[in-house]
């Protein structure tokens, strides 16, 4: 964590991130996009507590496991990026 508070700006890119993607969640606007963007964010709060502090990994759990439910709802969102367009 000291390299990442040593940055500067790391830590308020992502709450400004996490804060974004809540509000999308919350006026279900963009939720599809939001769950893009917070997925990578997700899997990181996981792998975080998983590795370094087991004891706060129920919170990442939580929040993974709502945006694989969000992701599943909305599937038919994501058909467009698995299709291999040729050039």
């Amino acid at each position: 964590m000291l390299g990442v508070n040593a940055t500067g700006y790391l830590m308020d890119f992502i709450k400004g991130t996490e804060l974004v993607c809540g509000l999308a969640y919350i006026t279900g606007r963009f939720v599809t996009l939001a769950n893009v963007v917070i997925f990578p964010v997700a899997i990181n709060i996981v792998l975080f507590h998983g590795f370094l502090d087991p004891a706060g990994i129920g919170g990442g759990a939580f929040l993974l496991v709502g945006v694989l439910f969000l992701a599943w709802y909305h599937r038919k969102n994501y058909e467009s990026l698995f299709i291999a367009k040729s050039f």
